[in-house]
């Protein structure tokens, strides 16, 4: 089993941006989140969902947080819908570290320039719309269901394509593994968490924002346009499952979940979580040796910044922004990040760093102030 607290904690840092920002706080420890429980498959593994009829129309949105274990040759499965009988099915995967799309009007998957690193945070996107081609008709008489769509890769468009989708009436959702001919493959190896379906194909602002929000009632997620949510939050961490079959409902409504041979392991802090900041401290300036023999300081250059506060979360999302231009940082842990300050900014007193300095996430920044709210 992968330790997930030491497996993310690899790359720069992110923190996630919720909707409702903690204003006040009796001790700094109560704001800190939960630990997330994360679903790692193994190669056999996968989460299942049948009778799913919220995607008929062909428009939505798939999303999913995913950590690749390895780069492989192998097709791997993120999230897939079938057909109810299980024939063919439309996929959003990864191969070779990059990602594709496919479904059955496609004789080879459409696979990306991108490649993404393993062993780190990622979160994909797949949205599609409708597509007007003009009026005809099928063989069949029917009319056509063309749908443009898009993948997002943290954020960035790296797949675009047309196509017709299968027949989602009462779809099979899966995570891990996909269906063809009935036959389940594509299993994916890695930990994914964050599994949302939406009822609409969502914006590029929104992609960004929406996957840095954890929705925390059913009421919010709803008004997001998710119709399904799986967090795996409700299912207890450390929980073997290579030789069972967990069932869990969604988020949002009552769908029944069977997750097949799969860890469940835990991260202290992911990207998502809320952040708050505690305080900032700035470090005495440095001295100068011009001015040392009389004992001086010299001028104010590459003084540092301490700032504390709760959920850092060690990827590659997190960004510091001083006067809203990024600043390079060092990650110490989850509570405190060391700041070089830009020469523009080291004459700010403490009231100006509180109201200039900011810690942000990989979404779309929310207002000023609201990167991080200060206790």
């Amino acid at each position: 089993m992968v330790n997930a607290q030491r497996a993310w904690a690899q790359g720069p840092a992110q923190l996630a941006l919720r909707r409702v920002f903690i204003l006040a706080c009796a001790a700094l420890l109560c704001l800190s989140a939960q630990a997330e429980t994360l679903l790692q498959l193994n190669g056999n593994s996968y989460v299942e969902a049948k009778n799913f009829d919220a995607v008929k129309s062909g428009v939505f949105t798939a999303g999913i947080w995913v950590w690749p274990e390895s780069v492989s040759s192998n097709m791997q499965s993120l999230v897939s819908l079938a057909t109810t009988s299980k024939e063919t099915s439309l996929t959003l995967g990864m191969v070779d570290g990059s990602f594709y799309y496919t479904d059955s009007l496609k004789v080879e998957p459409i696979v990306s320039q991108f490649t993404a690193t393993p062993k780190t945070w990622h979160y994909v996107v797949l949205t599609l719309e409708e597509v007007h081609k003009g009026v005809y008709f099928d063989a069949d008489a029917t009319l056509p269901t063309h749908r443009q769509g898009k993948v997002y890769v943290d954020g960035t468009v790296v797949l675009e394509f047309d196509s017709r989708l299968p027949d989602l009436t009462m779809a099979v959702l899966t995570a891990g593994v996909e269906y063809k001919n009935k036959e389940k493959m594509s299993y994916f190896v890695g930990v994914m968490d964050e599994l949302r379906i939406y009822n609409k194909a969502l914006t590029a602002e929104e992609v960004q924002t929406l996957s840095f929000i954890k929705s925390g009632t059913v009421a919010e997620a709803q008004a997001d346009g998710i119709v399904y949510y799986a967090s795996f939050n409700d299912l207890m961490a450390g929980t073997d499952a290579h030789n069972q079959v967990l069932t869990m409902p969604d988020f949002v409504g009552s769908l029944e979940t069977t997750i097949h041979h799969a860890d469940l392991v835990t991260a202290t802090v992911m990207p998502y979580d809320t952040i708050a900041l505690a305080s900032q401290s700035q470090a005495k300036v440095f001295q100068n040796t011009l001015y040392s023999p009389a004992g001086l300081h010299g001028p104010l250059e590459g003084t540092e910044l301490t700032v504390t506060g709760v959920n850092f979360a060690n990827t590659d999302f997190l960004k510091v922004l001083v006067d809203e231009e990024p600043a390079a940082f060092t990650y110490v842990d989850v509570n405190t990040l060391v700041v070089q300050m830009p020469p523009k900014a080291i004459f700010l007193s403490q009231t100006a760093l509180d109201t200039t300095v900011h810690v942000c996430n990989g979404g779309v920044p929310p207002p000023p102030g609201n990167c991080g709210a200060f206790l």
